[in-house]
């Protein structure tokens, strides 16, 4: 139930506090995650796409599959922008990954370009990106 939940996330964040712990959370849910975490990496295919401070992840993401992830929340008074919305593409086997971008196929930014394999890249904020149309 959500009170034991939120009994247990608590008593984490305690005892990280406490004792300077490091915790690895791996999560699809936004809420805790924005609760526990200091630092976020978010994965596409077992491949990290954002590596960076959590406040700036989830506040302004730079990966088109970061924001497409914080855009699929629920929200009252926004709909997903119809340009942003995910491509109509069978997902890769994870026996298959693509050659370049993971998410290209996917990606509402993809271009020529975007068929090359990507690395995580360190923008001027400190965050790590594996997009170069993030930079």
């Amino acid at each position: 139930d959500i009170s034991v939940q939120a009994q247990i996330l608590n008593l984490l964040v305690t005892l990280q506090d406490n004792h300077g712990l490091t915790y690895v959370l791996i999560s699809h849910n936004v809420s805790v995650i924005r609760h526990m975490s200091d630092r976020v990496a978010v994965m596409y295919l077992g491949q990290i796409v954002e590596l960076g401070e959590a406040q700036q992840v989830l506040t302004a993401p730079a990966h088109p599959y970061t924001r497409l992830l914080l855009d699929s929340l629920p929200a009252i008074d926004k709909p997903l922008e119809e340009e942003w919305a995910l491509r109509k593409t069978d997902l890769p086997g994870n026996r298959t990954l693509p050659q370049g971008c993971f998410f290209y196929e996917r990606c509402p930014l993809a271009t020529s370009g975007c068929e090359v394999r990507q690395s995580l890249t360190t923008r001027a904020d400190g965050r790590e990106i594996r997009c170069w149309r993030a930079l």
